[in-house]
């Protein structure tokens, strides 16, 4: 008897070192690896992310290296009576686009013309079609038929959307706010601002944010 109790000691002791063991088991799994701390977020973006939409930016230099995609047409819709800024906003396109080897057509938006032909046709494209709208005039028409063409790329030069969409990009500069008769200008529309038209500055930016697929944002060329 007496000799009986080391063993069924040994076989208890036993047991629980096997328990311990299991219990060891789980308190040692390795934790999930923990998720790096995002970068700190600009204005107008959220942790970790792009800029959400409308977001106001300063022109991104690093965006200028944006390749351009092979077949890339823009197609320019202008205001069927263009005001000087809105030409030469549109002779600005003509210009980026002529050293780059893309083709650019125009297309002057009137009463009883449609600003949503003009993406209809560009659509099929995908993302080597861009529908440019020159100056605010057109923004209202452009707040409607964007918003109901999520996959086609726009770009206003000289305008905003009150409340844009990720596929309408905008380049805007003092005087040159507007965002339609739904929504105050940034400021007050100034002679100043339309004969300061930098439109050569104002598509190279515009376009270097599209190409660069950061699109729905808001470019200030006074940053």
């Amino acid at each position: 008897m007496t000799g009986a109790l080391p063993r069924t000691g040994a076989v208890v002791v036993a047991a629980l070192l096997l328990t311990g063991c299991g219990g060891g088991a789980d308190v040692g799994t390795p934790a999930a690896p923990s998720t790096p701390p995002s970068p700190a977020a600009g204005p107008g973006t959220l942790p970790g992310t792009a800029p959400v939409p409308g977001a106001t930016l300063a022109p991104d230099p690093a965006a200028t290296d944006a390749a351009v995609p092979e077949g890339l047409t823009l197609a320019v819709a202008l205001p069927a009576d263009p005001d000087p800024a809105d030409v030469a906003l549109v002779d600005a396109v003509d210009r980026w686009a002529g050293g780059r080897g893309v083709a650019v057509t125009r297309h002057p938006v009137g009463a009883d013309a449609h600003l949503a032909d003009v993406a209809d046709a560009v659509a099929p494209l995908g993302d080597r079609g861009v529908v440019v709208v020159a100056g605010p005039a057109l923004v209202d028409l452009l707040d409607s038929v964007s918003s109901q063409r999520l996959g086609t790329p726009f770009l206003v030069l000289g305008a905003q959307l009150p409340e844009p969409t990720a596929n309408v990009t905008a380049t805007v500069w003092a005087g040159a706010t507007s965002r339609g008769s739904r929504a105050p200008a940034d400021d007050a529309p100034t002679d100043a601002g339309v004969a300061a038209t930098p439109a050569d500055a104002a598509v190279a930016a515009g376009m270097a944010q599209v190409l660069s697929g950061v699109t729905g944002v808001v470019v200030h060329l006074d940053g």
